[in-house]
C-alpha cells in the first residue's frame, strides 16, 4: 500500500486471508500479516504504525517448533491509536477503543476503552463518569445533578459570588450601563471640541542635547 510517509503492509500466507469492511482506514506505517485469518469489520480505523498478526512466528524456548496462528477479530466502528499491536487470537467488539500504544491479547467487550500493556479496560460506560469529571475538574463539593448549572445557587456559592450579581439579567443590565457611560463620556469631548471652533492648536516640541552639545528637537506633540 503505497501510504505516505511509510508505506503500510498486508500480507497473507498461502491459504489465508484478510477481510477488510466498508470504510476502513488504515493509516501510513501500518503491518497486517494473516496466517489463518484477519478480519476487520465497517468503519473500523487502524491509527499509524498499527501492528495486526495471527501469529507469533516463533515459539518460545522452541526454536524448531511451528508457532500455532489464531484468527483475529475487530468488529465494527473500532478505533485503534497509533502504535497499537493486536495478538494472534484477538477479539475486539464493536464501538471499542484503544489507546494508543497498547498492546491487545485476548478479548476486548463491545464499546469498551482499554489502554496499557497487555490492554486493560479503562472505561466501559463514559456517559456515567461524565458528572465525576466535572466534579474533578471544576473542584466541586459535590456530583452536580442534572438539573444544576452555573445559574445554581450551589455553584454560586461555591464560586463565592452571589445569585444577583451572577444572574443573566444583572449581567445585562451592568453591560448597558457601561455601555451609557462610555457614550456619555464620549459626547462631552465632542461637545468640547464644538465649542473650541477652529482654534489652531499650539505645537510644542521637546528639546534634549545630543552628545556634541547642540540642541536636538527629539518629539512633536499637540495639545
Amino acid at each position: 500500500m503505497s501510504s505516505r510517509p511509510v508505506p503500510s503492509h498486508l500480507v497473507a500466507n498461502l491459504g489465508a486471508r484478510i477481510t477488510l469492511g466498508d470504510r476502513v482506514f488504515i493509516s501510513y506505517g501500518a503491518a497486517i500479516s494473516s496466517s489463518i485469518e484477519v478480519s476487520i469489520g465497517d468503519g473500523t480505523r487502524l491509527g499509524p504504525f498499527g501492528v495486526i498478526m495471527d501469529s507469533d512466528f516463533h515459539v518460545a524456548g522452541d526454536r524448531n517448533a511451528v508457532a500455532e496462528a489464531k484468527a483475529v477479530r475487530i468488529g465494527r466502528g473500532v478505533v485503534l491509536g497509533s502504535r497499537v499491536s493486536v495478538l494472534r487470537g484477538s477479539e475486539i467488539g464493536d464501538g471499542a477503543r484503544v489507546q494508543s500504544g497498547s498492546v491487545v491479547s485476548g478479548a476486548v467487550p463491545p464499546g469498551a476503552v482499554v489502554g496499557g500493556v497487555p490492554a486493560r479496560t479503562i472505561v466501559v460506560d463514559q456517559e456515567a463518569d461524565v458528572p465525576l469529571l466535572i466534579q474533578r475538574v471544576l473542584g466541586l463539593p459535590s456530583i452536580p445533578g442534572p438539573l444544576e448549572g452555573p445559574d445554581d445557587s450551589t455553584w454560586l456559592g461555591f464560586f463565592g459570588r452571589s445569585q444577583n450579581s451572577c444572574s443573566p439579567s444583572k449581567r445585562r443590565s451592568e453591560s448597558a450601563g457601561r455601555r451609557g457611560h462610555e457614550g456619555g463620556s464620549v459626547g462631552r469631548r465632542a461637545d468640547r471640541g464644538r465649542r473650541a471652533g477652529s482654534r489652531p492648536r499650539r505645537r510644542h516640541s521637546m528639546m534634549t542635547m545630543s552628545p556634541d552639545r547642540s540642541p536636538k528637537r527629539a518629539a512633536l506633540f499637540s495639545l
